[in-house]
């Protein structure tokens, strides 16, 4: 009977043991294994053993009281250094360990599927999928870095080290993997010591409770949009927003174009088409808009400031989400996905969406791929914002004119505001149509006018576009 009793009890122990170390539920963590353990004990203590048990009973009680102590000291441990990891410096990280180190090394199979790493000097970051050089470290990239040259000095071996260069790797799955490139300062040969480093990613966090942006999706979208002329782009323009934004169950949308009537002409032929195509577009699909016209200048500024203060009349009704306004061009193409980003990220007193379209190259299609245009990383035109937001920014700078500086005047006073988070993101849902650019230096500002030059070189094609179109021209022609 003893025998059979102390088997059990073993048996028990060991599959305590291979529970809490090696079963799928040992990950669980140590809070887990000491609730079994305390369990076990106490099981223990409360049995009433016989007499030819109660040395094994001691001993094996014992034993257990050994683990469950080594065990709170393990979790105590645990604990402290948990409570340091609100803190994200490189240098604490390691100590910040998740389940997500435990993960495997991302293996690719293919060209495009290798993990790129990017280089750094004491000026730039080198990155061939985004630019070959960027201008300089920025914001939190700037931060970032310095951090990890600052931690990567701790492990040199001699203090006469200066850092030299630098490249990371980010695996969005695991963390940043850093190399670390020191030049020993002597007067001798040169010697170089390399430190490589690792920054996990913590684990997953939601909010409590867990935002969805539905609540978001039934705000009407206020589109606003400038012209002069141009009643041919009106068209398409309209003729796309029976598509995408007033197809069945879409949520509330409403335009206001701002039309600039030509000084130069009284009879403003452009105009009459404009207004005919609004009521076209009101009869065919319902199209809600506003007209708004204006015998001055042309000024996008002006226009914007114009259609969201005097065109977009707020539809919420009481206790719904605040609407939305959108500041378009005539010469975009978007989509539904579009709109309900723009939606999303406008949420009232929190956030203000500054998309980044793809801007085609002349001569080419609506297709987002890298032989028709590039990203127009410094269009800031396209904005969406609460209604509430705008009023508070006091608008566009209305004493700019002509073509461009009132989106850069905007979105760096909006930067300057701490409620509001700035949104900057790539939008495949966003596309901007190459047409003719006319660069007025009489009727611009120097830098707008060089702002207009530059633009207008820049879509005429990237250096492979140009490259390919010499080669036909040449192929056709002849050599120049």
């Amino acid at each position: 009977m003893w025998l059979q009793g102390g088997s059990t009890l073993i048996i028990g122990v060991i599959f305590s043991y291979w529970l809490t170390h090696f079963s799928p539920w040992a990950r669980d963590g140590l809070v887990t294994e000491n609730a079994f353990l305390r369990a076990e004990l106490s099981r223990l203590q409360a049995t009433s053993c016989k007499t030819e048990m109660a040395e094994h009973s001691a001993a094996v009680t014992t034993i257990l009281r050994d683990q469950l102590e080594r065990r709170d000291r393990n979790v105590e441990d645990l604990t402290a250094k948990l409570a340091n990891c609100t803190n994200t410096t490189l240098t604490q990280a390691a100590e910040c360990g998740t389940p997500f180190h435990a993960m495997p090394p991302y293996q690719p199979h293919k060209m495009r599927e290798v993990l790129d790493w990017e280089s750094f000097d004491r000026g730039f970051v080198y990155s061939w999928r985004r630019y070959w050089r960027v201008n300089g470290h920025q914001g939190n990239l700037r931060k970032e870095l310095q951090e990890a040259i600052t931690a990567s000095k701790q492990y040199l071996p001699a203090k006469d080290y200066a850092w030299q260069h630098g490249q990371f790797q980010l695996d969005t799955r695991r963390g940043i993997t850093y190399l670390m490139d020191f030049e020993q300062k002597n007067q001798g040969s040169k010697k170089f010591e390399r430190i490589r480093m690792f920054r996990p990613i913590s684990s997953v966090v939601f909010p409590h409770p867990v935002e969805t942006g539905s609540n978001q999706q039934n705000r009407t979208l206020h589109m606003v949009v400038t012209l002069q002329g141009r009643s041919a782009a009106c068209a398409k323009f309209l003729e796309q927003l029976k598509n995408v934004a007033h197809a069945a169950g879409d949520p509330p949308f409403r335009l206001t174009l701002v039309y600039f009537i030509d000084e130069s002409s009284p009879d403003d032929v452009a105009l009459k088409e404009v207004e005919q195509l609004l009521k076209s577009s009101e009869q065919s699909y319902g199209l809600r808009f506003t007209l708004i016209t204006k015998r001055e200048a042309f000024s996008r500024g002006k226009g914007l400031q114009y259609g969201a203060t005097d065109g977009a009349v707020s539809t919420r009704l009481p206790g719904a989400a605040e609407d939305v306004l959108s500041f378009m061009d005539i010469d975009m193409v978007f989509s539904r996905e579009y709109l309900y980003r723009c939606r999303a990220n406008a949420e009232a007193g929190a956030s203000i969406y500054f998309p980044i379209p793809f801007s085609l190259f002349k001569g080419t299609n609506a297709t987002v791929t890298h032989d028709n245009g590039d990203w127009r990383t410094y269009g800031l035109g396209m904005v969406c914002i609460s209604q509430s937001d705008f009023a508070a920014s006091a608008g566009y700078n209305t004493k700019i004119t002509g073509w461009g500086r009132e989106d850069v005047d905007f979105y760096e006073r909006m930067l300057k505001n701490a409620s509001l988070q700035v949104m900057r993101a790539i939008d495949e849902g966003l596309v901007h149509r190459w047409h003719p650019k006319h660069c007025n230096d009489s009727e611009l500002s120097p830098d707008q006018h060089q702002d207009c030059i530059q633009s207008k070189a820049d879509w005429e094609g990237d250096k492979l576009y140009l490259s390919r179109q010499l080669s036909k021209y040449r192929e056709k022609y002849g050599e120049m």
